[in-house]
C-alpha cells in the first residue's frame, strides 16, 4: 500500500505477510541542489540556497517561485509574514500559502533592515500577534516585526513595523 505522510512523503506498507514499512520519497520535489523548507500532503517549498530560488512544488510539478538574494539564511516560518531569510542585515519574506489562500498576496517582499540576527521567525508578541519575527539589531535592540503595527500604509519595511517586545519573554503560549 501506497500513501503519503502528512509532510508529503510517500511510504510504502506491506498489508500482508511479514511487516514492512518504508520511507521512499519526497512525493512533490526530489532533492538535488535544495532543501525542503516546508512539506505538506499537497505541496512542499523548496529553498536552493545557491541561487536563492525559493519554490513550491506539487506532485513533481514547479507551481511558483520566487528569488530572494543568493547565499541567503533561511530562518523559519512565520504565521503571519511568511518564510523568513536574512541576506546580510536585511530581512525579506517570502509569503506563499502553497495551495491555499489567495494567490495575489503571495510573493516576496523587503521587512527589515539593519539586523543582527534573526532570533524567532514566530515569536508570541501578544495573543493577536502569535507568529512574528524577532530581531537582534545591528544597534543591539531587540525588536518585533509586525505589519500590523506603525504605518499601514508605509511599505513592508519601514522601521515603524519594528516594534519593542512589551512581554518578557515573549506572550504565552
Amino acid at each position: 500500500m501506497l500513501y503519503t505522510y502528512s509532510d508529503g512523503s510517500l511510504c510504502r506498507r506491506s498489508i500482508t505477510g511479514s511487516y514492512v514499512s518504508d520511507y521512499l520519497e519526497n512525493v512533490h520535489y526530489s532533492l538535488e541542489d535544495g532543501e525542503i523548507i516546508n512539506g505538506t500532503e499537497g505541496y512542499s517549498i523548496v529553498y536552493e540556497s545557491k541561487t536563492g530560488r525559493v519554490s513550491v512544488w506539487s506532485l513533481g510539478e514547479c507551481v511558483r517561485e520566487y528569488v530572494v538574494p543568493e547565499e541567503s539564511v533561511y530562518t523559519g516560518l512565520s504565521a503571519w509574514a511568511g518564510y523568513i531569510f536574512r541576506s546580510g542585515t536585511d530581512v525579506y519574506a517570502v509569503k506563499d500559502w502553497g495551495l491555499a489562500g489567495n494567490s495575489t498576496d503571495f510573493g516576496v517582499n523587503p521587512i527589515a533592515h539593519n539586523v543582527k540576527e534573526v532570533i524567532l521567525a514566530d515569536y508570541y508578541l501578544s495573543s493577536d500577534e502569535w507568529s512574528n519575527p524577532l530581531f537582534l539589531m545591528t544597534d543591539g535592540t531587540l525588536k518585533a516585526y509586525s505589519e500590523w503595527r506603525g504605518d499601514r500604509e508605509a511599505p513592508l519595511d519601514d522601521e515603524s513595523h519594528l516594534v519593542d517586545i512589551y512581554y518578557e519573554g515573549g506572550y504565552g503560549k
